[in-house]
C-alpha cells in the first residue's frame, strides 16, 4: 500500500483469497469490509478471515458493522484487536490504543511479557545482583549494563 491514501480498495472479508491481490493492486489502502460486502449469513465468519490475514502480516483497514447492529460488538471484539496487536508488537510497539473496554483484555494479553522474556529478565537481575555492581554477564552471555538491568526490571514489573 502506498502512503498517499488517495485510492482505497474495498474487499469483502468473506474472500480471503483476494486479500493479497488487493494489497498488491497498487491501491493506497485496502479495506477488509465486514459491513455492506458481507451477507447476513456470513457475518459471523467474516471477522475470523480478516483477523487471520491481519495476524499473518497483512496490512489493511477493517470496515466494521455499524453500532447497534447485531454484529458490531463482535467486529470490534477480541479477534481483530488481538491480530492487530500481534502485528503491532511484531513491529516493535509496546502497547495499543483501545476504543472499547472489550478490547482491553486481548491487548493486555498480547503485550504481556512472554515466559521467555520473564526468564531472561530474572536471569539479568540475578546476575546483576550477584556481581554487586561490578561487570556482569547475563544468561545469554552478553554484558549487563544499567539500561539492560532497567529493561529487565521493567519486564518484571509488568
Amino acid at each position: 500500500m502506498g502512503v498517499s491514501n488517495r485510492t482505497w480498495l474495498f474487499v469483502p472479508a468473506t474472500t480471503p483469497q483476494r486479500f493479497a491481490g488487493a494489497a498488491a493492486s497498487g491501491a493506497d489502502a485496502v479495506i477488509l469490509d465486514l459491513e455492506d460486502a458481507v451477507g447476513v449469513d456470513a457475518k459471523d465468519s467474516a471477522p475470523g478471515s480478516a483477523a487471520a490475514w491481519l495476524s499473518n502480516a497483512g496490512r489493511a483497514w477493517v470496515r466494521v458493522n455499524a453500532t447497534g447492529t447485531p454484529w458490531h460488538d463482535d467486529d470490534v471484539a477480541a479477534d481483530l484487536v488481538a491480530a492487530e496487536a500481534r502485528r503491532s508488537r511484531a513491529l516493535g510497539f509496546g502497547g495499543k490504543l483501545c476504543i472499547h473496554p472489550a478490547q482491553l483484555e486481548a491487548v493486555a494479553r498480547v503485550f504481556a511479557p512472554t515466559a521467555e522474556q520473564l526468564a531472561w529478565a530474572r536471569g539479568v537481575v540475578e546476575a546483576a545482583a550477584a556481581a554487586g555492581g561490578g561487570v556482569a554477564t547475563g544468561p545469554d552471555g552478553h554484558m549487563i549494563d544499567k539500561p539492560v538491568i532497567d529493561r529487565a526490571r521493567a519486564i518484571l514489573r509488568d
